[in-house]
């Protein structure tokens, strides 16, 4: 009985480390030092009633520390608001401006589960997830979209305070990239659903993020994206919330 166990352990161990370097190779792939983007973004609440918004994203990632700047640039009811997270190790500070307001505000931690901008991703749901504040197990392999898919169960540690409970992400075997990803309330019940499209690089192209519980979705589509440019560290400040790039 003790061998058996100590099979059933080192399967379980193997299979383990085997989830978190799929993971981590796919985290690493293509991952920019820095880069500007700018993106669509439609939300249709239940009623059938589409929301849209384009805003422009500055990102760099450096010294296990990530930033990015969000400039709302449409429609004009919602120009000027801006976006500011640092994220590094295991701190995270998110500040908004609102011109109406004239006001910087903070972003508490707790109100990382709020809805950003009325849409279906939260606060949280912007974070680069720390590989290494999670545990991973390949609980099965299938199909999807055509794709031969591992399937990797990502539940957080202890110590990290997540309004999820789990993770469930569909990984391409052959390109490792992300096809599907289904996430769990605290109370384990699955109610958030990413469904990801690429173009024919196999570059994101879009995002779609389902409310299972209300009926809702958001489509986050990238409109432009350039890398080349190295973004300086003094963009990312609360000064330039207030100045929208040309």
């Amino acid at each position: 009985m003790m061998k058996i166990f100590g099979i059933i352990l080192s399967i379980s161990f193997f299979l383990a480390n085997d989830a978190y370097t799929i993971i981590k190779n796919m985290q690493d792939k293509d991952l920019f030092k820095s880069v500007k983007t700018t993106f669509s973004m439609r939300t249709m609440n239940q009623k059938g009633k589409i929301k849209k918004l384009d805003f422009t994203s500055w990102s760099k990632n450096e010294n296990n520390e990530q930033k990015q700047i969000i400039w709302f640039t449409a429609p004009f009811s919602f120009k000027g608001i801006s976006f500011l997270k640092i994220q590094k190790n295991d701190a995270t500070s998110m500040t908004m401006w609102h011109p109406k307001y004239k006001k910087i505000r903070k972003i508490p931690l707790r109100d990382k589960g709020n809805s950003f901008m009325n849409s279906e991703l939260t606060y949280e749901d912007l974070y680069i997830r720390n590989i290494d504040q999670f545990n991973y197990i390949l609980i099965k392999e299938g199909d999807i979209n055509q794709e031969d898919c591992y399937i990797i169960e990502s539940t957080p540690n202890k110590n990290l305070d997540s309004n999820y409970s789990k993770h469930r992400t569909w990984i391409s075997k052959e390109k490792l990239i992300p096809i599907r990803e289904t996430s769990y309330n605290l109370n384990g019940i699955l109610y958030k659903e990413k469904s990801f499209y690429y173009n024919k690089e196999n570059k994101v192209d879009s995002i779609k993020i389902e409310n299972l519980e209300k009926g809702r979705y958001t489509v986050l589509s990238i409109k432009t994206i350039d890398s080349k440019e190295d973004i300086k560290n003094n963009v990312f400040t609360e000064r330039n919330l207030k100045r929208i790039p040309e």
